[in-house]
């Protein structure tokens, strides 16, 4: 017998309108990655929808001030002008104060769609193809040149950082 997940509600608040309500949560992942604290929480049949896309995959991470990028901005930016597959998408984004936690803030983004890590593929050989795939997905689907470059850069910086952190 499986023993049961303990799930979580949490509440966003969306720019110029009311907060939502977002039960049904799990855990799915936790850790501190480069010097942040990382909860990512996901609920697949979850109904909660945010400027008309669902949401099914919430991430906080708790940064200190100033040091964090704009994760919505660069992602929006992947998919402009066509969406680019298996790139997650953000269906919303915001900044948290926390009282407790001087020189610190807590960033939130929902997504919706969720993935196993890039980290967690098997072998050597299939991790390369799974980056070729992505890549070469890329610079079909994208008309501009620079936003190919950029997602290769930060695919591959992912890759050396999640070398680098085991």
């Amino acid at each position: 017998m499986c023993p049961k997940t303990l799930k979580y509600s949490l509440r966003i608040a969306p720019p110029q309108t009311d907060p939502i309500d977002c039960p049904g949560f799990f855990p799915l992942f936790a850790g501190s990655p480069f010097g942040t604290r990382t909860h990512v929480l996901a609920n697949p049949l979850s109904n909660v929808r945010v400027n008309n896309r669902d949401l099914i995959v919430i991430k906080d991470q708790l940064c200190r001030l100033d040091t964090r990028f704009d994760e919505q901005s660069i992602l929006n930016d992947i998919h402009r002008p066509v969406k680019v597959p298996g790139v997650v998408e953000a269906a919303h984004s915001e900044t948290i104060e926390t009282p407790l936690s001087k020189g610190k803030q807590k960033h939130r983004i929902g997504l919706r769609q969720s993935g196993s890590p890039f980290m967690s593929i098997p072998t050597v050989q299939k991790m390369l193809e799974t980056l070729y795939d992505v890549l070469e997905g890329t610079s079909r689907f994208i008309s501009r040149p620079r936003h190919a470059d950029k997602f290769a850069s930060a695919a591959i910086f992912a890759f050396r950082a999640q070398r680098s952190s085991s």
